[in-house]
């Protein structure tokens, strides 16, 4: 069983292109470090705990991913979820957020994950959709699914509000870091970006650096806080 978020009913007001050129920058590193230049994978860019550590690996490992679908599905995620957010947010706050995030999220796993080296912007991403979860509860999101089960294999898409569907990856990653501490997935980058995307927009919201539109409903205005 697989599924996936493609789309967003999110009307935007400014082009992303800040999220675009961070996709299209992320998938040009990853593909030339994967495909070129494979030492750089091992060497420089991953984040390393120990003698290995510097603090440009902060940054680097998130254009570093350990293969294609790893890439594809982050970039997918990122396209999903940060059009919108970026949108909101004006590209130099979304690109300082992400990056920001980014770190955050790797000292959040030198200090808390396992395992001798971090890479992919999963923690950076999930940043994005904790401050989505903010902005748009209750805008639905478009979901591709794969059912294959033996000789049955069912294909198509449906659609469900934002706030569910991102509890529910939230939840999943709550439970693998509960109880898959050693797992590859690293649990506590997902789970930390996720908590500093959330905080990050209240914080926007709160001192009206962001404003929600007349035709969007925050979650701060849901819960009337």
């Amino acid at each position: 069983m697989f599924f996936f978020p493609f789309n967003v009913d999110v009307p935007m007001q400014r082009v992303p292109i800040a999220n675009w050129v961070l996709i299209g920058l992320t998938t040009l590193l990853s593909m030339v470090i994967l495909m070129e230049e494979p030492e750089l994978l091992v060497d420089s860019l991953p984040l390393w705990r120990g003698e290995y550590f510097s603090v440009v690996q902060l940054v680097g490992y998130v254009f570093v991913h350990g293969g294609l679908m790893h890439l594809l599905g982050n970039m997918a995620f990122l396209f999903c979820f940060g059009n919108a957010v970026n949108a909101k947010f004006g590209h130099a706050t979304f690109l300082a957020f992400y990056f920001a995030v980014a770190i955050l999220t790797g000292i959040a796993w030198l200090v808390l994950g396992s395992g001798p080296a971090l890479v992919g912007a999963s923690g950076a991403i999930m940043g994005v959709v904790g401050a989505f979860l903010i902005l748009y509860p209750r805008n639905d999101v478009s979901v591709f699914y794969f059912v294959f089960l033996f000789f049955f294999i069912r294909v198509g898409t449906f659609q469900m509000a934002s706030g569910v569907l991102i509890a529910i990856y939230v939840a999943f990653d709550l439970w693998g870091l509960i109880v898959s501490q050693e797992s590859a997935v690293a649990y506590v980058a997902h789970v930390a970006g996720a908590l500093a995307g959330m905080a990050v927009a209240v914080v926007l919201l709160k001192t009206r650096l962001i404003e929600s539109t007349r035709y969007e409903q925050n979650l701060l205005e849901i819960l009337k806080l």
